[in-house]
């Protein structure tokens, strides 16, 4: 997935969001899954060169094996995806995009 615009951490790293939804969500709900309007997927980039000649420190991480990351020492965050600076593009989509094709291919609404 494309990231949305980053949002930038001070001078620190970013965070980039997507926000996911669909209008198959309610075709769960019917299936005997859990409705839900929005999904949020974070994935977590490495420090630029650029960055790191700043003096920039990585401050955001991803909390083993939970949906969460920790910003400094104890400000966390919870989403419905979390993905690390080690993720690669195919774990991305077959964690949060691929459901979303294979519903548009169903003939569902998504975004």
């Amino acid at each position: 997935l494309a990231p949305l615009r980053p949002a930038r951490l001070g001078t620190w790293g970013t965070m980039s969001s997507r926000l996911l939804s669909t209008d198959a969500t309610r075709q769960e709900a019917a299936d005997g899954g859990e409705a839900t309007a929005v999904r949020v997927a974070v994935r977590i980039r490495p420090l630029r060169e650029s960055d790191q000649a700043d003096g920039a420190q990585e401050i955001l991480r991803k909390v083993a094996g939970e949906p969460q990351v920790v910003l400094g020492a104890d400000r966390a965050f919870t989403f419905d995806h979390v993905f690390d600076t080690a993720a690669a593009q195919h774990e991305v989509y077959e964690g949060c995009a691929q459901a979303l094709v294979e519903r548009v291919l169903k003939g569902y609404n998504s975004t």
